[in-house]
């Protein structure tokens, strides 16, 4: 599996295109007759699906532990093509906030889908720009040697 920022985005987005796009939860909750791997997905339950995790893996997740993402290549992934997305919307001046910690990638895109994107046309096109970028290659050095 290609664990690049691209690739798991790409992958993101195919999550989004066959099980539909949520917003305000990790994924539908209306939806229990099927698994959560299987619902309607915020980009970052789309992400962690992408991934091979469930999509609300974001909550029982300390992304401040080094150890859980240094050593498990399938959430660094899923952490590098957040930061993707991230600076996707940073250099489209769509913050609210400087991401300044490991941990505020998730909440920093939660925010934005939630309450500052203005459509789910702009969800879709900021995560497919952000695939298309090949100036990343995951999260910063500075983060890494952080913690």
């Amino acid at each position: 599996m290609d664990r690049t920022p691209q690739a798991v985005l790409t992958s993101a987005l195919d999550v989004l295109r066959t099980q539909g796009l949520v917003c305000g939860a990790y994924y539908d909750r209306d939806q229990d007759d099927l698994p959560p791997a299987r619902r309607r997905v915020c980009p970052m339950g789309a992400i962690a699906v992408a991934c091979g995790h469930e999509p609300d893996l974001w909550l029982d997740l300390d992304p401040d532990k080094r150890e859980l993402w240094e050593n498990e290549p399938s959430i660094r992934a899923a952490f590098g093509a957040a930061w993707a997305l991230v600076r996707e919307l940073r250099d489209r001046d769509r913050l609210a906030a400087p991401v300044r910690t490991r941990g505020e990638i998730h909440v920093t895109v939660i925010h934005w889908v939630d309450y500052v994107a203005q459509s789910k046309g702009e969800i879709l096109e900021v995560m497919r720009a952000a695939a298309r970028r090949t100036d990343d290659q995951g999260l910063p050095l500075l983060w890494r040697e952080a913690a």
